[in-house]
């Protein structure tokens, strides 16, 4: 067992631990105390179970204790009844002596040799017992366990009777959970046997787990449950039972656990109290375990802006409860996602879980930041190196502002142009003429809050009036924006409409704070009488219907051209009868004996089924069709043949040797 935890150990130190990706925050707890206090939630002993153990796992009040407890008292049928119907009083503090009907079932359960019944009746004796209420059967408790121990197999799984073939995952985490609680009090062979099912279960992790990129969870083909439940059930009761014998030499890898909390922390957003009570007793299995608790590192915020007094960034370490933990955090490297060679910082200590980001002075834009966390205690899974990301935001000004009406395509060829300076809220007072032979040129420059020229995702100019709109893209060439777009091209735009329009240019993008809406000027648009195409005044307006006009019927012969066709296809059937009588058609060959009559009758009247076919294909079916027909008549059409043919070549030699 060493060897085995020394190769872990070694194991862990040569790949990067990242951590999960997020803990389980104030707003998913009140999601989930949301979801607890439905109608619903306490329909049933099962889901009242579900519901106030999930909401003392959050550290929340159950709503109408008394009302609660002397329900759960009233509707015990089974023994999974009165395992529920404990629990419940024992969360809420109201468990007195149980009910002659607990105690009926809990008898039962006790001598049985099914799992489920030894698992919800040993449950429920250690409620009891922990209460004072239990008395009388403590032989058949320990004889119980011992039952529900040789249900085990080597690879960890539990059996659900003793002759049963295959084990049940889910019931090896369910007999994990149950005798946690019943190694508090043993000792000498009972540890030892314990010990043995703790490292038995070990192989379950391995052998039924499936892994993705970040996520580890077990699967448990012998059972209908969820894998969200039997992830949980055998997490929290491994966990469980390795603190109750206080042994922490058969703990799975640290990057298993950590794909393991992953997997909760991505199903905190239950949708029922069922998977709501598995997700938390899975985080709490993480976060308060003996064995390792993985450590999670978020960023309070996911953007920062370039203009901020305050450019700190807030760190938060935490386990996946939102519990913080202690410890050394360092920044290793931040840079911008489309450089990661350009560093804008490296090797920063995180003081008081705040790091100076705006220290490298970052331009705007996305960037993924690098840390490392050592935990003060050694029981926390230090992160060796996890990657979280940052927008930096800026917020960004428009200046030397130009409209340019222009007859020259070249936009340095300036001498007969008009040119218009745009200030903000003070757009060209004139209204601009353009015509279809004329250029427009808009110029402008975007600069960021530091002063320098910056470079957007969207910059465009927006030409429209209520009836029209055009959106044309400005293209960034050296320091500033420009425009360029010819009359043509603003008649195929606008539809050859001469109308007035106005200019507009919009300005902005994912990391500007700020984005711009200008009013550049109103044009007076003007395209010759060839293109002047007035169109609809709605663009929106419903389009005409689509009327298919179908191929009119051919034209067909009279009907003595009809009728000589049709005698010139069936002449060949004249020739094959005529033919017939000239042969000398009969009957004298036909077989009399044995079962060749029924042979013969059998090959004549396939073979003219198969001819009907043919005309029936003629008339109506496909050829796809006919021949899945042909495909079946010819079976018994060759086999009546065969038969048929060989009789008349026995009958012929038989002839000839007479």
């Amino acid at each position: 067992m060493k060897v085995v935890t020394l190769l872990a150990i070694f194991l862990c130190v040569c790949y990067a631990i990242e951590g999960p990706s997020d803990y389980l925050r104030d707003s998913d707890k009140a999601e989930l105390k949301k979801l607890l206090s439905s109608s619903k939630s306490l329909l049933g002993l099962k889901n009242t179970f579900y519901t106030v153990s999930t909401l003392q796992r959050l550290k929340e009040s159950v709503p109408d204790k008394s009302k609660v407890c002397e329900s759960a008292k009233d509707k015990v049928q089974d023994i999974s009844d009165a395992y529920y119907s404990v629990a419940i009083q024992d969360a809420l503090g109201c468990l007195g002596t149980p009910t002659d009907k607990v105690q009926q079932e809990l008898k039962k359960a006790l001598t049985s040799d099914s799992f489920n019944n030894l698992y919800y009746g040993i449950s429920a004796a250690l409620v009891l017992k922990k209460n004072k209420q239990f008395s009388g059967l403590d032989s058949e408790l320990k004889s119980a366990v011992q039952k529900l121990v040789k249900l085990g197999e080597e690879d960890g799984t539990f059996k659900s009777t003793p002759k049963g073939d295959d084990g049940s995952v889910l019931n090896g985490g369910l007999a994990l959970l149950v005798l946690s609680q019943y190694a508090e009090s043993v000792s000498g062979d009972d540890k030892s046997q314990l010990e043995s099912v703790l490292s038995n279960a070990q192989d379950i992790f391995t052998s039924f787990g499936e892994e993705t990129d970040s996520t580890l969870h077990l699967v448990d083909s012998a059972s209908k449950a969820s894998n969200l439940r039997v992830t949980a059930t055998v997490f929290k009761g491994f966990t469980a039972l390795a603190s109750a014998l206080n042994d922490k030499s058969v703990k799975p890898d640290d990057d298993k656990l950590v794909a393991l909390s992953e997997y909760f922390v991505q199903h905190k957003r239950a949708v029922s109290v069922e998977d709501a009570y598995y997700v938390v007793e899975g985080l709490s299995a993480s976060a308060y375990n003996t064995l390792a608790v993985p450590v999670v590192l978020t960023l309070n915020e996911g953007s920062i802006s370039s203009a901020s007094k305050d450019g700190h960034v807030t760190v938060k370490v935490t386990n996946v409860m939102g519990d913080s933990v202690e410890g050394k955090t360092v920044l290793l490297k931040a840079y911008p996602v489309s450089q990661p060679s350009k560093s804008v910082l490296s090797n920063q200590d995180v003081k008081d879980n705040k790091v100076d980001f705006l220290a490298g002075k970052p331009e705007a834009g996305f960037y993924e930041l690098e840390f490392k966390v050592t935990p003060s205690k050694s029981q926390f899974v230090a992160i060796t190196n996890v990657h979280r990301n940052l927008k930096v935001l800026t917020s960004v000004s428009l200046s030397e502002v130009q409209v340019v009406v222009s007859g020259s395509a070249d936009s340095k060829d300036n001498k007969d142009s008009k040119k218009y300076s745009v200030e903000s809220n003070k757009p060209v007072s004139d209204v601009l003429s353009v015509e279809e032979f004329q250029h427009l040129f808009v110029n402008f420059v975007v600069k960021g809050s530091s002063g320098s020229n910056v470079q957007v995702q969207q910059a465009f100019v927006r030409i429209s009036n209520e009836q029209r709109e055009a959106i044309t893209v400005a293209k960034y060439s050296g320091k500033q924006y420009q425009l360029h777009v010819t009359g043509e091209e603003l008649s195929e735009l606008l539809d050859g409409v001469s109308d007035k329009y106005t200019a507009q240019l919009i300005v902005g993008d994912s990391y500007v704070q700020n984005p711009q809406l200008w009013k550049l000027a109103t044009l007076n648009v003007k395209f010759g009488n060839h293109s002047n195409n007035q169109g609809s005044s709605d663009p929106y307006a419903p389009k005409p219907d689509i009327v298919h006009a179908f191929r009119p019927a051919e034209k067909r012969p009279n009907a003595p051209v009809s009728f000589a066709f049709t005698l010139a296809v069936l002449s060949p059937l004249l020739v094959f009868v005529v033919g017939l009588l000239r042969v000398g058609f009969n009957f004298g060959n036909y077989p009399t004996s044995g079962l060749y009559p029924i042979y013969a009758l059998g090959f004549h009247a396939t073979f003219g089924v198969i001819l009907a076919l043919y005309a029936i294909y003629w008339l109506n079916l496909t050829m796809v069709t006919t021949l899945k027909y042909l495909g079946v008549l010819a079976v018994p059409y060759f086999f009546f043949a065969s038969k048929t043919l060989n009789h008349l070549a026995e009958s012929s030699s038989k002839a000839h040797r007479d």
